[in-house]
């Protein structure tokens, strides 16, 4: 949130100017001994969904590749599109060996446990 929220013209310059953070709508939740990220990813595949945790925020991206061609003839309309999303939440002092996540009805739903002093270290996350 930070990173969102404190340098707004880096935002700006990273994501574009019309970039529409609507494709991965998010709640994060302060529940006093973890934070709890829930992010909208709907039509992706749990296996197009990288995320990590480094220098204090984690970061989610997605990525779908969408194929239109067709054997039996030409495409004539298409709004389905190739889609590449990622979003960064400053989330301080998480205890990064306990990080859980799941993917279910294209919600990923991320639990970080906190802990009582900095963590910068990195650290992937696998989906369950």
């Amino acid at each position: 949130m930070r990173n969102e929220f404190v340098n707004p013209v880096q935002n700006l310059l990273d994501n574009g100017f019309f970039n529409d953070n609507n494709n991965m709508k998010t709640d994060i939740i302060d529940n006093g001994d973890s934070y709890e990220v829930n992010a909208e990813l709907a039509g992706f595949d749990k296996n197009d969904i990288h995320m990590d945790y480094r220098e204090n925020t984690l970061s989610i991206s997605a990525k779908k590749d969408t194929n239109h061609d067709n054997e039996n003839g030409k495409v004539f309309f298409s709004e389905i599109s190739s889609n590449n999303i990622k979003r960064s939440f400053y989330l301080p002092n998480v205890d990064i060996k306990q990080i859980k996540a799941s993917y279910e009805n294209g919600i990923l739903d991320v639990v970080l446990p906190k802990m009582n002093k900095d963590n910068n270290e990195g650290y992937d996350i696998s989906i369950d």
